[in-house]
């Protein structure tokens, strides 16, 4: 199944069915957050990343992170590839 939605996104974008979107893929690990996007009108790729930290003073053995640090870490990439792209 995976192997005909391949083929069939390869399809479309031979067709040009794409050509006025971008893609975006975002990808929140553990001690960073990535914001990639791809144009595939004219095949430019950026990427922006951002790290945070874990919340400090927590018991031994205990790992925990704020939320609101992943939210600021995407607002933060958006924002950098609106002013880093051409397609911004």
């Amino acid at each position: 199944m995976q192997k005909q939605s391949e083929e069939m996104v390869l399809d479309r974008l031979r067709k040009g069915y794409y050509l006025n979107m971008l893609f975006i893929g975002i990808d929140c690990g553990t001690q960073s957050l990535k914001v990639l996007v791809w144009d595939p009108a004219t095949g430019q790729v950026v990427s922006v990343s951002r790290q945070y930290d874990l919340i400090p003073g927590l018991p031994s053995g205990h790992k925990e992170q704020n939320p609101s640090d992943w939210i600021d870490a995407l607002e933060s990439c958006i924002e950098s590839l609106r002013s880093k792209a051409d397609f911004a």
